[in-house]
């Protein structure tokens, strides 16, 4: 059982509750969290302080929380210095903090929290395959599984960011199961930099149809983010008009982090095949 211990937070402490951070959607920030009683347990401090801890990061995160925010009222410094560690370099720095608590709590616990969604298994290979289209991998042997795990974390902690800016359902259609739900990127991840490829206003919530959709370039969103079709490219038929065209015109449901401008217009001009 993990012992009250008050003392100050280590830079290695806040590293770890990092790590969690990426892997735990903040819906299960809790004591109730298996990955974070181990934690608590790793580094004897309670279930609620790291409940706390983790709370906390989510009040000073700037990709989800973009307009800022001072975090609670007893906040760390070191929660504000992991971010700023995070945004300096955000593949390195991520990968640091899950090696970190792969050593602390189990490879194993880590790597079922990274791939825990056929979604996720799902996008990576489009990322992968992306990678490989756009250039060769001059790659050092061994390197690649790092890029892997790379991948993995930050579309994990991206789909957890777009799970919960949008309440859980797709954007356009309102569906709310999780297996069918896909964190899309509006700039798409080959042509996005590290940040970019985490931060929630470069995304939507699609069901799977839509996502497919948008990635092809076949829908898209105004700047009033209503819904347009490629009207060229999806023939006017009972299916489509029951799947594509009864949401034309009717702006998203808007979340709490609404989708950058733009990446929106770096969407409609390079990847949308309409006219908006």
């Amino acid at each position: 059982m993990a012992t009250t211990r008050p003392s100050a937070w280590t830079l290695e402490e806040t590293m770890l509750a990092f790590g969690a951070y990426l892997l735990v959607p903040p819906n299960k920030f809790d004591k109730r969290e298996p990955l974070i009683q181990m934690l608590a347990q790793h580094i004897h401090r309670t279930t609620g302080a790291v409940a706390l801890k983790l709370a906390n990061l989510l009040a000073k995160d700037p990709f989800r929380n973009p307009t800022g925010s001072r975090g609670m009222a007893h906040g760390s410094k070191r929660d504000a210095e992991v971010w700023e560690m995070y945004q300096a370099n955000p593949d390195s720095f991520s990968a640091e903090c899950i090696a970190k608590i792969k050593e602390a709590i189990g490879k194993k616990v880590v790597e079922n929290a990274l791939f825990s969604s056929s979604e996720l298994e799902h996008i990576i290979d489009k990322q992968l395959a992306s990678q490989s289209d756009k250039e060769p991998s001059e790659a050092p042997e061994g390197e690649n599984g790092l890029h892997l795990t790379t991948y993995r974390i930050n579309q994990n902690y991206f789909r957890n960011s777009l799970l919960r800016n949008y309440g859980n359902q797709c954007c356009i259609t309102g569906i709310d199961e999780p297996e069918l739900l896909i964190a899309s990127h509006i700039k798409p991840w080959a042509q996005s930099d590290a940040t970019e490829r985490t931060a929630t206003s470069n995304g939507l919530l699609l069901n799977a149809l839509h996502d497919r959709a948008f990635d092809q370039g076949l829908l898209t969103l105004d700047e009033d983010y209503r819904v347009v079709i490629a009207v060229e490219e999806i023939p006017h038929s009972e299916a489509n008009d029951r799947w594509f065209y009864a949401f034309e015109g009717k702006q998203i449901s808007m979340p709490r982090v609404p989708p950058s401008q733009e990446f929106l217009r770096y969407h409609n001009d390079h990847v949308f095949q309409g006219v908006v």
